[in-house]
């Protein structure tokens, strides 16, 4: 089990490619309390960096990058907001469990 900082009072545990619902919750708090830009991206970094140990571990899991980035192209594209975009990284982290 590793830990992963986003700030001094929001840690999520990562076990094999998941995270445990009950810190999502909390990270969920912490995103409507404002800086959403902020920790939209913090959750961002921390999925691309989990999901490049999941694929260089086993090559199968490719297809949660294409995925991930998918959605990340989406955003940037502007299809949706930034509530949208964290929603949609939150649903697709707790669906990598």
């Amino acid at each position: 089990m590793t830990w992963i900082s986003f700030s001094k009072d929001v840690r999520l545990k990562i076990f094999e490619g998941g995270y445990p619902y009950q810190h999502f919750d909390a990270l969920r708090a912490k995103f409507a309390k404002g800086r959403k830009n902020i920790e939209a991206e913090k959750l961002k970094n921390t999925i691309s960096n989990k999901l490049r140990q999941m694929v260089t571990a086993n090559r199968t899991r490719m297809d949660y990058l294409k995925k991930f980035q998918e959605m990340i192209d989406e955003y940037n594209a502007g299809s949706y907001n930034i509530e949208a975009f964290f929603a949609k990284l939150t649903a697709f982290a707790e669906s990598c469990r």
